[in-house]
């Protein structure tokens, strides 16, 4: 870990339940479309049988009160997990995003604009759901107030003292069909009415133990925003 001046930093090392650091820096720039299409990995990272390719980037560990919880091919520490305080950290030796993106890039031209069909103008989708699943499992314990069923829609929850405004942006490059969301209610407390802006939503049956609000978009083209009433809380 170092700071902006290059130096050794030791600021984080209790939160990480680390006692040391060494990197390895292959290239000095991850373009997504020009240096991390060409590129191949230094190294791989096992995670409890899950494995995740470690692209410009390799950092190992050494362990003090944390858990090694990835290892890279020769035995190195390549993650860690420690307690600290009321919550958890994580610190990956690699760039996760990296190895992410890498499968959904095709080896194309990168281009110089229009739509030929190179690179320059193509929107990737075909992402690492084998990543992806690995860094959730990271994040497991942290509160996620609104679950999309679909990866490739991006939902954001903006709060307002009567309602929670929704932006819903579709990534996938055409339009979905029955967009699922969950409203988890133990973190947006009791939910209201529910209205999309531009098109239509419906409300299914709802689950039993009422700890979530179901909603089902039919259509999602590029976006959409869903506004979802609050209902005040009890007064005591």
């Amino acid at each position: 870990l170092l700071d902006q001046y290059n130096r050794p930093l030791d600021t984080l090392h209790e939160v990480f339940g680390i006692t040391g650091a060494t990197l390895t820096k292959a290239m000095p720039t991850l373009r997504n479309k020009l240096e991390l299409l060409h590129a191949a990995p230094l190294d791989t990272i096992t995670f409890a049988g899950h494995r995740l390719e470690a692209h410009a980037y390799r950092q190992h560990f050494t362990v003090g009160q944390g858990t090694a919880i990835g290892t890279y091919r020769n035995g190195d520490v390549a993650a860690v997990q420690n307690l600290y305080g009321r919550g958890m950290a994580t610190i990956i030796g690699t760039l996760p995003g990296a190895a992410y993106v890498k499968p959904a890039l095709p080896l194309k031209p990168f281009g110089r604009g229009g739509d030929g069909g190179d690179l320059s103008q193509f929107v990737p989708t075909r992402y690492d759901a084998t990543v992806a699943n690995l860094v959730y499992g990271c994040l497991a314990d942290i509160p996620r107030p609104v679950v999309c069923a679909q990866p490739l829609v991006e939902p954001t929850v903006l709060a307002a003292p009567d309602r929670y405004v929704i932006p819903l942006v579709n990534f996938a490059t055409a339009p979905l069909k029955n967009v699922t969301l969950q409203l988890d209610t133990r973190e947006l407390g009791e939910l209201g009415a529910v209205r999309a802006s531009f098109g239509t939503v419906r409300v299914p049956r709802q689950p039993a133990d009422g700890r979530s609000l179901d909603v089902v978009i039919p259509r999602l083209d590029k976006w959409e925003v869903l506004v979802v009433a609050r209902k005040p809380a009890a007064t005591p």
